[in-house]
């Protein structure tokens, strides 16, 4: 039987090699192969099981055996993570980075983190370098920025084509290919629906919102949301009340966009930001203006970003779940080494309300309340 099965997983190599079956095909059930090559079926299963140790085939529980790589693992003890981290220290690369590195440290394996600043030129030479490296396997974070989709898409086939075991992190890349590839992420969906919920609460009806960049899956996500409770709460949406930041300095983002919305006539009572620097920069130019946060004009922003407690006043906005993600992403990227990952999984964590003064909500409300996934992660993009 040793031979057999042996037998069997050198043809299934050639078959791949020779690219009569591709990464991502389906193999033939165990009783067509136990026809196709005149094993019993008992070889047949081991024989594939051999395959799936080395991280060649991958059994999707009620679908079948998939193609998975083109190479078996190398046993690389190497890890890297390609993360994103953004000048002047205003987002949370070093949560994500240290949560990765902790858990990779308790499993035996080293971690290499590359650091792409959102840069073309530096993924693709992170790439290669890792790539002549022979990593174990990669956590990914997207570039999230417009027209950046399809160079995300390629650096994934790129490691699909390698023979790479790779987990997205913070980012599906796109709604194309939510259900491709597996990933974590914060439900921003739910997040955002929950502060309108917040908002409507305190009586607010004139709910602005100032947009994240297009093309990114985390903004869209985020603006669905909240659209899709501006209608359950039966509040308008003007268009003069939606704003989109442009690419650019993080300082400016949300500046020139609040002026406009207060230009609005009614303006608006209260003002959610895709995130919380655009956030600051809101409460700055407003106050500016003459403008009290909140008596005149409520915030809110989105990340709990390391200064979001610190400011004049406190802003209100939604904590992700950051070391979740992770150490998530960890686990499942070793589920996929190891061979024990049956199919694709997708992952949308809760997110948490923190509740300051930046909304007006008086003392007693103000506390954090984590959001549950009773709503969907994603909607119909707008």
């Amino acid at each position: 039987m040793t031979y057999k099965r042996c037998r069997l997983r050198s043809l299934i190599l050639e078959q791949i090699e020779r690219g009569d079956i591709g990464v991502g095909d389906q193999l033939p059930t165990e009783s067509q192969m136990v026809r196709q090559y005149g094993m019993s079926r008992a070889t047949v299963r081991e024989g594939i099981a051999l395959l799936v140790q080395e991280g060649i085939l991958a059994r999707r529980r009620g679908a079948g055996t998939f193609v998975r790589s083109r190479k078996p693992h190398n046993g690389n003890k190497l890890l890297a993570a390609i993360v994103a981290s953004q000048p002047g220290g205003w987002d949370n690369f070093g949560q994500v980075v240290h949560e990765i590195e902790a858990r990779v440290h308790e499993q035996g394996y080293s971690l290499i983190v590359c650091n792409h600043e959102s840069s073309r030129e530096k993924t693709q030479a992170h790439l290669q370098r890792i790539i002549e490296q022979r990593v174990g396997g990669v956590i990914f974070s997207p570039i999230q920025l417009p027209g950046f989709t399809d160079f995300n898409l390629q650096v994934v086939q790129t490691l699909e084509d390698k023979g790479i075991p790779f987990v997205l992190i913070a980012s599906p890349i796109s709604g194309e290919s939510l259900c491709r590839y597996s990933f974590v992420s914060s439900n921003g969906f739910a997040a955002t629906r929950e502060i309108v919920r917040h908002l409507a609460g305190l009586g607010h009806r004139r709910i602005a919102y100032i947009r994240g960049l297009p093309e990114v899956f985390s903004a869209d996500q985020r603006f669905s949301g909240f659209c899709e409770e501006m209608k359950r709460q039966n509040l308008d949406m003007p268009d003069g009340y939606i704003r989109q930041i442009e690419v650019g300095p993080v300082e400016d983002q949300g500046r020139r966009e609040v002026r406009e919305l207060l230009a609005q006539s009614p303006s608006p009572s209260a003002v959610v930001c895709i995130h919380d620097s655009v956030a600051r920069n809101v409460i700055e130019e407003a106050q500016s203006m003459g403008l009290s946060v909140p008596a005149d004009l409520a915030v809110v922003g989105f990340d709990d970003l390391y200064f979001a407690a610190e400011l004049n006043p406190p802003l209100t906005t939604v904590r992700t779940p950051l070391p979740d993600e992770a150490a998530m992403d960890v686990a499942i990227l070793f589920k996929k080494i190891n061979g024990t990952l049956t199919g694709e999984r997708q992952e949308f964590l809760p997110c948490e309300l923190v509740i300051r003064e930046s909304c007006g909500a008086p003392p007693k409300l103000r506390a954090s309340k984590i959001i549950r996934a009773a709503s969907p992660a994603v909607a119909t993009p707008l």
